[in-house]
């Protein structure tokens, strides 16, 4: 799944981490219980956060444990698991199935096929509980399918119909707080579609995959036309989420939507300057070792 909504735990309590990944435990163990192996592969950090937010807006009964698992069986770990948490781990089952079947699709993928295909049974139940969640997601991703045939470069409207899909996602009933709740997922969901073209541009250039970002990062000033892009989308989301009562983890919350959707955007910057100073240092040792074979 995407991963960009997460937390930024330099930013954190310790308190507060070990509570975010308890809730992250928690949709775990619902996805397991829902589907399996399969779903736990697909386990998603922006899943967690809107079962943080859900159930901070909802206030349902909180359930809590420790057990094992797998990924640690020598220690038992705390989880927390509410409605919300089941609720959010449909919608990351929902969004697997879409992405191991655009996969299977794009790549001739037999694996992703197969996997989608063990998910079916889950995916009706979704289907029949959340109809309007399921056929926003299915509209939206069919016409980002249709503007990506036509090599698209509208990175707008792209943006757009990933925020309309992951806003229905966010509102989970039809009630005073589906407003507030679709402008946050809306405001996500176009954060998250650039950031990935954004992300992903370099590998999707060299391999000859769509991104509309193609013809914008021949700008010279186009890295900062990205970073101001992606400031005004949160801050036109900013007051959705102020407005919604969140008492319960709001530490958290704050966290992930001010800092945590940014820890990704850095760990790339990172990677793509510590690339740059060692081809720095490549050339600069071709050209010395050069040299020195035209001296000698």
């Amino acid at each position: 799944m995407f991963g960009y909504v997460t937390i930024d735990q330099k930013g954190l309590e310790d308190a507060c981490t070990e509570e975010y990944r308890a809730w992250y435990c928690g949709l775990c163990r619902s996805l397991r219980e829902k589907s399996g192996q399969t779903g736990r592969l697909f386990l998603s950090n922006d899943m967690t956060f809107l079962a943080l937010l859900l159930s901070s807006v909802y206030e349902p009964d909180v359930r809590r444990g420790r057990a094992n698992c797998p990924l640690h069986p020598a220690k038992k770990r705390p989880w927390v698991r509410s409605d919300a948490t089941e609720y959010a781990a449909d919608m990351n089952l929902l969004l697997t199935y879409y992405h191991l079947l655009d996969n299977a699709r794009d790549d001739n993928s037999f694996r992703d096929r197969q996997m989608a295909k063990g998910m079916e049974k889950s995916i009706r139940h979704i289907r029949e509980t959340y109809p309007r969640q399921c056929a926003a997601v299915e509209g939206a991703l069919e016409e980002i399918r249709q503007l990506e045939e036509q090599d698209s470069r509208d990175i707008d409207a792209l943006c757009d119909l990933s925020g309309r899909m992951l806003g229905e996602v966010f509102a989970w009933r039809d009630d005073f707080f589906a407003p507030p709740l679709r402008a946050v997922g809306h405001g996500l969901g176009r954060f998250i579609y650039l950031m990935d073209a954004w992300e992903d541009l370099e590998e999707d250039v060299r391999r000859g995959r769509f991104n509309p970002l193609k013809e914008m990062a021949s700008q010279r000033d186009y890295e900062a036309l990205i970073m101001d892009m992606l400031t005004m989308i949160l801050g036109e989301t900013r007051p959705a989420l102020e407005v919604l009562p969140l008492e319960e983890n709001l530490d958290i919350i704050e966290n992930v939507f001010y800092h945590g959707v940014w820890t990704r955007y850095a760990l790339v910057q990172q990677k793509r300057e510590a690339r740059q100073k060692e081809s720095g240092k490549t050339k600069e040792g071709n050209k010395t070792r050069t040299k020195e074979g035209e001296e000698g």
